[in-house]
């Protein structure tokens, strides 16, 4: 029961600051993707960024992996940096659908919780 809250509480903070941080960058973070795909040198950097976030993504896996061992930190990684790392997402619900950032902020919790279920052994 202990890990559970832990790893509630993790998840809890990491949608919240996810929720933070894409307020502050999603218009830049999306701005600096579409012009990569013309410019080869906005391209390096992005995926420079791109591996930069996978490991803080792996960083967060290994985390929850230490918290609750059946999680499978390589796996949770990958979907953690699909999902929790697209300022698509972000925009197009804060901004196009006019919703808050706190019901950003707990729709990716609810999918970092599937996320981890799925993750786990």
């Amino acid at each position: 029961m202990r890990a559970s809250r832990s790893v509630d509480r993790l998840l809890d903070q990491a949608a919240g600051r996810n929720a933070a941080l894409m307020a502050r960058a999603a218009r830049f973070l999306a701005l600096g993707e579409s012009s990569a795909a013309i410019d080869p040198q906005l391209a390096e950097l992005r995926d420079r960024g791109h591996q930069n976030i996978r490991s803080d993504m792996h960083e967060l896996a290994s985390a929850l992996a230490a918290i609750d061992p059946r999680i499978n930190p390589d796996r949770l990684a990958e979907t953690l940096f699909a999902f929790a790392a697209n300022e698509s997402s972000y925009l197009r619900l804060t901004h196009e659908c006019d919703r808050p950032e706190q019901q950003y902020a707990a729709a990716l919790r609810a999918i970092l919780a599937a996320l981890v279920d799925q993750a786990r052994n």
